[in-house]
């Protein structure tokens, strides 16, 4: 998902991308539990602390 936001804001100028596109809390939420109930457990772990550091980061907390 994160290289799509990036693909998203390497576009040209005139190619607008439309809407906000971001990884949201919900998103990251809904993934990790997929991921968690399918046994994939440490990349679950890894994302979510990924996805906190990005919080942290904007929100300058």
């Amino acid at each position: 998902m994160l290289a799509n936001v990036e693909h998203l804001n390497a576009l040209p100028e005139g190619q607008m991308q439309g809407r906000e596109f971001a990884v949201t809390p919900a998103i990251t939420l809904n993934a990790g539990k997929a991921m968690y109930l399918s046994g994939q457990t440490e990349k679950t772990a890894a994302m979510k602390l990924q996805h906190l550091k990005r919080i942290k980061k904007t929100f300058r907390i």
